[in-house]
C-alpha cells in the first residue's frame, strides 16, 4: 500500500483513497475475478475496513496537529504554549468601586449582590463593609430638635463646629449656619443644604460626630463589587443602582465612575500569537527580545518600543536611547524586565522612573512611559426600519460592540470610523446610520468637531473609549 507516501506532507488519505487501494490489495492477494459488487460480502468487508482506516488516519492527523503550534487547539495548545513558558490568560471579572449609603453602623456582608440596568450579570461585594461615621466619605445630618440646652455641635476629624440655638431658628437656618462655617474652614470637606438636611462630603475618609439636637440620618462609604460572570463586561458610570441582596439599613448603591472591564478567556488565536512573540525572549539586547519579555508581564496588554540609535535627538528621544510605551502591568515588574533585557549601550527613556537593583548589585534608574489616553467619542444617527423592530437593549449592544472593537487598538494605531459600522448594523431594526467620531485628551470633555473620518492616533497616544462616550440620535 502507498499510504505512507500519501501521508507525506500530511496529505492524509480519505475514505475515497483507501477503499480502491484495499480492493487492489485484495485482488493482488486473492486473484481475479472477485465479486466486489455493491452488497457483496467482500465489498461490505472492504467498506468497513476502509472506514476504520480513515478514522485512524484522522486520529493521526489530530495527534500530529496537537504538536504543531499553528494547528493545536484548546488543551493541546495550552500544553505546547506552557512548554515555552507562556500560559493562557484566564478570564477576569469586571470590577467597580461604588458608593454605598446606609444607616450608621450597618454591616453589608461579603458577597451581597447588586445589579446595573442593561448589564447581564450581577455584581458581588468582594469584602464586608461597615457603614460607620468613624470612617466615611459623606454624611447626611438632620436637625432632630429645635430646643437644645447647649450649642449644636459637629466634629469632623479634629475640627469642631458649633451653632448657637436661637428662639427664631428653623432647621434651614441651623443647617445653613453649619454650611457656612464648614466651607469657610477649608478642611477638605464640602457642606451643602439639601432639603434642610446637612450633606458633608470629603475626598478621603473622615470621621463625623454630632451633639444634642442633631442626628446622623445616613452614611456613605464605598465598596468594591466584582461581576459574578467573568469576561469582558463593560459597566458604564451611574447605572449600578439596584440592590439585589436586601440588608436592613442598606439604602442605596451607586457607581459614579465606570467599572474596569474584565477580560475574556484568551482565544487560541491570541495565545498562539503571544507564544510566537515570546520566542524572542530567550535572547536579550534586542528590541524584539525586550518587547517579547514586556508582553509576558502579567497585566501588560500593549508594548511599543521606539529606538533611537543615532547621535542626535529624534522625535524627542535623546541620542542612543529607546522609549518603551507599556500599557498595563506593574511599574516595578516592567522596570525589572527593561533592566534585564535592554539593548547594550542604549539607555531607557521615559517619564516613569523606577529604581532597580542590577546584576552588579547597584541601583539603576530605569525609565519608560505610559501611553497617553486619547478618548474617542462616537455619535450615531440612525433610522429604524419600516417594521420598527428595534429591541430595547440594542443601544447597549451597539455600545458594547464598539467598546470591544476599540479596546483591541494598540499604541499609535488609528481609529477607522468605517469599521464601526459593523457594530452598528450588527443589531436588527436599523435601516440606515451615520457615524461621526472625535477625540479629546480630556476624558469627560467631548471634542468640538465630530467627523465621518478616521482619527490619526500617533504614538505615544492610544485610543480608548467607554459606553458613556457613545451617543445616539434617531432620524425621523
Amino acid at each position: 500500500m502507498t499510504w505512507g507516501l500519501l501521508s507525506t506532507g500530511l496529505n492524509i488519505p480519505t475514505l475515497q483513497d483507501i477503499k480502491p487501494e484495499l480492493e487492489s490489495e485484495y485482488i493482488g492477494i486473492l486473484g481475479s475475478p472477485l465479486n466486489l459488487n455493491e452488497g457483496s460480502v467482500l465489498n461490505t468487508n472492504i467498506g468497513i475496513s476502509a472506514e476504520r482506516y480513515a478514522e485512524l488516519w484522522a486520529l493521526v492527523l489530530a495527534v500530529h496537529s496537537s504538536f504543531n503550534i499553528n494547528t493545536a487547539t484548546d488543551i493541546a495548545l495550552d500544553g505546547l504554549a506552557a512548554g515555552g513558558g507562556v500560559a493562557r490568560l484566564s478570564a477576569t471579572a469586571t470590577k467597580v468601586i461604588a458608593s454605598i449609603e446606609g444607616i450608621n453602623q450597618t454591616v453589608i456582608p461579603v458577597a451581597s449582590q447588586v445589579s446595573a440596568l442593561g448589564v447581564s450579570t450581577l455584581f458581588s461585594l468582594t469584602q464586608e463593609v461597615l457603614i460607620t461615621n468613624e470612617s466615611c466619605l459623606a454624611a447626611k445630618i438632620e436637625v432632630s430638635s429645635l430646643f437644645v440646652l447647649d450649642d449644636y455641635r459637629i466634629i469632623i476629624n479634629t475640627s469642631t463646629f458649633t451653632v448657637e440655638p436661637l428662639d427664631e431658628d428653623t432647621e434651614s437656618i441651623i443647617v445653613n449656619d453649619f454650611v457656612d462655617k464648614i466651607n469657610t474652614a477649608n478642611i477638605g470637606v464640602v457642606a451643602s443644604n439639601v432639603d434642610n438636611i446637612l450633606i458633608i462630603k470629603a475626598a478621603s475618609l473622615m470621621t463625623v460626630f454630632v451633639g444634642n439636637g442633631l442626628t446622623i440620618a445616613s452614611i456613605i462609604t464605598t465598596g468594591i463589587f466584582e461581576a459574578v460572570n467573568k469576561g469582558y463586561i463593560p459597566l458604564p458610570a451611574t447605572i449600578l443602582t439596584k440592590i439585589n441582596t436586601p440588608v436592613q439599613g442598606w439604602i442605596s448603591v451607586y457607581n459614579e465612575f465606570a467599572g474596569i472591564a474584565g477580560r475574556n478567556l484568551e482565544t487560541d488565536l491570541e495565545l498562539r500569537l503571544r507564544y510566537k512573540q515570546s520566542l524572542a525572549i530567550g535572547g536579550a539586547g534586542t528590541v524584539g527580545a525586550l518587547r517579547s519579555r514586556l508582553l509576558n508581564i502579567s497585566g501588560v496588554t500593549s508594548v511599543d518600543i521606539i529606538n533611537n540609535t543615532k547621535s542626535i535627538e529624534v522625535n524627542g528621544i535623546p541620542p542612543k536611547s529607546f522609549l518603551a510605551l507599556v500599557l498595563g502591568g506593574e511599574n516595578q515588574a516592567i522596570a525589572n524586565v527593561i533592566e534585564a533585557a535592554k539593548p547594550m549601550g542604549i539607555e531607557p527613556f521615559g517619564n516613569e522612573e523606577v529604581q532597580v537593583i542590577g546584576a552588579d548589585n547597584r541601583t539603576h534608574t530605569i525609565r519608560f512611559s505610559r501611553p497617553v489616553s486619547y478618548y474617542i467619542f462616537v455619535r450615531i444617527s440612525y433610522k429604524k426600519n419600516e417594521t420598527n423592530d428595534f429591541p430595547l437593549n440594542s443601544k447597549t449592544a451597539i455600545k458594547n460592540a464598539i467598546v470591544e472593537q476599540l479596546k483591541n487598538i494598540k499604541v499609535g494605531e488609528s481609529v477607522i470610523y468605517q469599521a464601526l459600522y459593523k457594530s452598528v448594523y450588527g443589531v436588527s431594526g436599523i435601516k440606515e446610520a451615520t457615524i461621526t467620531i472625535g477625540a479629546s485628551l480630556i476624558e469627560n470633555t467631548p471634542p468640538v468637531v465630530f467627523e465621518s473620518a478616521n482619527i490619526d492616533v500617533a504614538s505615544p497616544r492610544i485610543a480608548v473609549t467607554d459606553a458613556s462616550k457613545i451617543t445616539f440620535t434617531v432620524i425621523a
